[in-house]
């Protein structure tokens, strides 16, 4: 599946869709699992972005089998609606629960 986009840079993509840079980026991240550094970025440059900026990238995963009983289910099902999806306890329940 591939995806193109008729604009030709980021700020005209999202004046035409009425999207800020920030939830671009945030749903940009979300889905390929790229994890940036918290701060202040300065969306007005060319490029407001360095090597640096990158903390990490983890894989996404898009579907989980799960094979351990019920009760661990509802553990990481708990763990994701209190601490989110990306916290350390969330992703070692999905480990534990998927092994």
């Amino acid at each position: 599946m591939s995806i193109s986009f008729s604009s030709n840079s980021v700020t005209h993509m999202c004046t035409t869709c009425g999207v800020s840079k920030v939830s671009l980026l945030r749903e940009f991240c979300n889905k390929t699992g790229v994890q940036i550094t918290l701060k202040d970025y300065k969306f007005s440059l060319t490029a407001p972005f360095n090597e640096g900026d990158l903390a990490c990238i983890v894989p996404v995963v898009k579907h989980t089998d799960f094979k351990a009983i019920s009760y661990q289910h509802k553990t990481v099902i708990m763990y994701e609606r209190l601490l989110g999806v990306d916290h350390c306890s969330s992703i070692s329940a999905y480990y534990w629960c998927g092994a």
